[in-house]
């Protein structure tokens, strides 16, 4: 559960030390709410005590990594500071909120977790590491000409980098339309990238996304639905903006517009207002999942 990995290492002993301690303070974050979630009481104390510890990590460790990049003049620094702020400017802000009117209910609790731990592992396994010529986006290639195989590599090299998860993913239907595989969930992301917008509609199957909980959160994750989402949001949303990147070059800009789930009925109707032109499903030994688009992929046959 929220065990630090060495494949995290930067190799900055000070940022290293760091990234350790806000991994240490996710888990005992996690382990105290799953003994007293119920108490309203308690709930609120857990969140301010987490927004002051956010603070302060921020003032102290994000200033510090950002004053290392300005120093060994990163190429990305605008964009990994945006990054930055934008988590102060919408997230934390959103939970400072909640404090600020002594609320907190279940859910509210549960999808401060999710989104917070989502957003660390996401960042530190790409953003952070990528500072140091390491992790999947140091090797980003702008225009990057694909075909099925190659992106069928491109996604299973992410899960790996990005997650830690061995998929060994396999493009089976290169035209899905949206067609029910069973229990699954599906999400639509709406970006805006140099002054054009791109949608995508994803979906997983649940063991998929349960697979992933169960390996941040323990075997006792499938009831906290509220925490199993907003991880899901978080993560699911960083992803294929990582993978966007990874395509287009770092210092592509991604602005995320909307974001959120879209119940099964609607998929298809989804689907035909979108028409994509690209929408591949997968397999893989964790579960199905696809996504598509209504752009292109550079070269790509994936959809031809």
């Amino acid at each position: 559960m929220l065990t630090w990995d060495d494949n995290y290492i930067m190799g900055i002993e000070q940022l290293d030390h760091e990234h350790q301690q806000l991994f240490k303070m996710a888990f005992q974050i996690l382990e105290k709410l799953q003994q007293r979630y119920t108490d309203d009481q308690y709930r609120l104390f857990i969140l301010r005590e987490s927004i002051t510890y956010l603070h302060n990590y921020f003032e102290t460790h994000v200033q510090q990594e950002e004053a290392y990049m300005r120093q060994i003049k990163y190429s990305e620094y605008a964009m990994h500071k945006a990054l930055h702020d934008n988590f102060r400017r919408t997230i934390l802000k959103k939970y400072e909120n909640l404090v600020k009117h002594n609320e907190c209910k279940k859910e509210d609790i549960w999808d401060f977790i999710g989104t917070g731990i989502g957003w660390l592992l996401e960042h530190i396994s790409t953003s952070d590491l990528a500072i140091v010529g390491k992790g999947y986006l140091s090797t980003a290639k702008e225009c990057l000409s694909l075909n099925e195989a190659t992106l069928e590599s491109e996604i299973n090299i992410a899960l790996i980098s990005i997650l830690n998860i061995n998929a060994n993913a396999k493009i089976i239907n290169n035209h899905y339309t949206g067609e029910s595989f069973g229990p699954a969930i599906h999400h639509k992301i709406v970006f805006s990238s140099d002054s054009r917008q791109t949608t995508l509609l994803i979906g997983f199957e649940r063991c998929f996304i349960l697979d992933i909980a169960k390996m941040l959160y323990g075997s006792n994750i499938e009831n906290e639905t509220e925490l199993l989402m907003s991880t899901f949001e978080i993560l699911d949303t960083n992803f294929w903006t990582t993978i966007g990147q990874r395509f287009r070059g770092n210092h592509a800009s991604f602005s995320l517009k909307e974001s959120h789930f879209i119940v099964s009925t609607h998929l298809q109707q989804e689907f035909l207002h979108l028409n994509p032109t690209t929408s591949i499903l997968f397999t893989s030994n964790r579960g199905l999942f696809y996504v598509a688009s209504d752009v292109t992929f550079p070269g790509s046959t994936a959809n031809s």
